[in-house]
């Protein structure tokens, strides 16, 4: 492909690697050897976004303490990466527009312009068109960014791609806790081949980190006990019914279900029961969704769901979940 210029709009699901895909064509550009420079728009306070983008001077507000270079500077000679673009508030479009357009910025607090030399990629998992209908991105900021478009399909639309992304993540995942793994084994593959991947190919990532993690066998093939967050859809969990459930249940975790599968699970429950069985799932796949966020720290979890770490502690306790495999780097820690 021709290197250029052009900017870049990358759209997909969320996790599907847009990022990735933006490193890549600043990696296959003229402007490769300088920096690229990623800009989340919806992690960014609305009143500190100008700041972040263009900079400011000493004293331009309040705790403005020194000068600032913001992305657009720092990105000179190379790429700046807008990531969530649908989310940047109007009144900031209109001056992202006017950079685009000018290749000069304004620091705030400044009256110097300052040029800058920069090729944009955006993504987002919006659906700007329809956003330009309802008047809430602008239709001339969105055919300024999208002189060439990429749209990265669902994980699930491109089954074919998995056992590459597997390979690849496995072999990443095996050096960064040096813990060597031979690969899936063959009831893994069809978990995998089975599975939806809502969360597309940063869902698939994580699976596999922790996956090589958990795998006790050195060098061995990483079973479907290893992937217990995983379950193919609409299929029955081996927990529903079991006395594992009936004790709280031993399993790592035990996915929501539909409706029908509880109805059709053949134990003949009332309704109270079923509701019950509900009720355990939601609050499980919560425990367990705390515990990924703050990388096992069951302190900040507890705080997270607003109870207090004696409750956070009994509960892990009922459910039977380590907050162990969440930890970050847990294997060198062990290690030591």
């Amino acid at each position: 492909m021709t290197a250029t210029n052009f900017s870049v709009l990358v759209t997909g699901e969320t996790g599907t690697g847009k990022e990735l895909v933006a490193q890549a064509l600043h990696a296959g550009s003229a402007r490769a050897g300088k920096p690229f420079v990623a800009v989340d728009c919806g992690a960014i306070a609305e009143s500190l976004i100008e700041s972040e983008l263009f900079g400011h001077e000493k004293g331009a507000f309040t705790g403005a303490h020194q000068a600032k270079a913001g992305a657009f500077e720092l990105a000179s000679g190379g790429t700046i990466f807008l990531d969530e673009i649908g989310n940047l508030p109007l009144a900031m479009q209109g001056k992202l527009l006017r950079v685009l357009e000018t290749r000069k910025i304004h620091r705030l607090g400044s009256t110097h312009e300052r040029d800058v030399d920069f090729r944009v990629v955006v993504a987002t998992n919006a659906d700007l068109p329809t956003l330009v209908e309802q008047q809430k991105f602008r239709a001339d900021l969105y055919h300024r960014l999208a002189e060439f478009t990429i749209h990265l399909t669902p994980l699930r639309e491109r089954t074919e791609d998995i056992a590459f992304l597997v390979n690849r993540f496995l072999t990443a995942a095996s050096k960064e806790l040096s813990k060597p793994v031979g690969g899936l084994s063959a009831s893994a593959w069809d978990l995998f081949r089975r599975y939806d991947w809502p969360g597309n190919v940063r869902e698939l990532r994580n699976q596999l980190r922790r996956a090589v993690l958990l795998c006790d066998d050195p060098g061995g093939m990483i079973s479907p006990a290893n992937l217990g967050t995983l379950d193919a859809p609409g299929s029955p969990s081996e927990c529903l019914g079991s006395d594992q459930a009936e004790r709280g249940g031993a399993c790592r975790a035990c996915p929501l279900h539909p409706s029908a599968v509880l109805l059709t699970s053949g134990n003949s429950l009332s309704l109270k029961e079923l509701v019950g069985r509900v009720v355990t799932q939601v609050e499980r796949a919560f425990l367990l969704q705390a515990l990924e966020l703050t990388e096992g720290n069951k302190a900040h979890a507890a705080r997270l769901l607003q109870i207090d770490y004696k409750t956070m502690h009994c509960k892990l306790k009922v459910h039977q979940i380590s907050s162990t495999p969440f930890m970050k780097d847990i294997y060198k820690t062990t290690e030591r």
